[in-house]
């Protein structure tokens, strides 16, 4: 019994981001280890990723790893 706004209030107070923050962060490694380890498209990894939508998948990654995923695959 709390409200939606609590909730994110009580998450971000105890780990520093929000839940989605969170979720991201959980999808966007799982992307990079993907990345790095096989060579699936990157369409289908943001697919694998939890992601619905490849373009949104991409503004995430680089927003949380300031390289787009093409970028961290070639190193």
């Amino acid at each position: 019994h709390i409200s939606k706004s609590a909730l994110f209030k009580h998450f971000k107070s105890n780990f520093g981001v929000t839940p989605i923050e969170y979720k991201h962060n959980v999808m966007i490694q799982h992307a990079i280890e993907l990345l790095s380890n096989t060579n699936l498209s990157i369409d289908e990894i943001s697919l694998k990723a939890g992601f619905s939508s490849s373009n949104y998948f991409r503004r995430v990654f680089e927003k949380l790893t300031d390289k787009t995923p093409k970028e961290l695959r070639q190193k």
